[in-house]
């Protein structure tokens, strides 16, 4: 009957403690939860958004790439990239379903020397104000050939930089 004494004592002194515990882990893991990992954040003064839009001129079906260079006010020290809208039309054949259409943007590199072609080394020096946007879409349809289908696209992005 002792020892069922001091167990009762005992888990009465920590109950309070164990639930105290239990509640602030619980908020911890929320809040950790909560924030994305790969967020970053600047005063409003180093924050630039730029729109601007990227087309393609005619060309066969599958994927199509291009690159887009646009240049800030101040130098950039990181940027994202996202899809404002887009616009996909056949221009030529088209004459079964559509199976997928994909359109996608991201950031190629940032600080790149202007006129610099992708994958070349830059002649000049790089601008430090400037970010290289890559688009790519895809118009995929039903026929396994595609041989005879062309197709179009503008894709609209817009540029957030946290600059310095």
């Amino acid at each position: 009957m002792n020892s069922h004494h001091s167990w009762l004592s005992f888990s009465r002194a920590f109950l309070p403690l164990m639930v105290a515990c239990g509640f602030f882990l619980g908020m911890w893991i929320k809040s950790a939860q909560a924030t994305p990992r790969n967020s970053w954040a600047a005063p409003p003064d180093q924050i630039e958004v730029l729109r601007d839009y990227g087309c393609f001129d005619e060309g066969r079906a599958g994927e199509r790439t291009t690159m887009k260079t646009v240049t800030f006010s101040r130098p950039v020290v990181s940027a994202e990239v996202f899809l404002s809208g887009f616009n996909l039309w056949q221009t030529r054949g088209g004459d079964t379903e559509v199976r997928q259409i994909r359109v996608d943007s991201w950031v190629d590199a940032i600080n790149v020397a202007p006129n610099n072609p992708p994958g070349t080394r830059s002649p000049g020096l790089p601008d430090p104000k400037s970010v290289r946007v890559k688009l790519m879409y895809m118009l995929v349809d039903e026929d396994p050939t595609g041989s005879e289908d062309f197709n179009d696209a503008c894709i609209g992005f817009t540029v957030i930089a946290r600059t310095q």
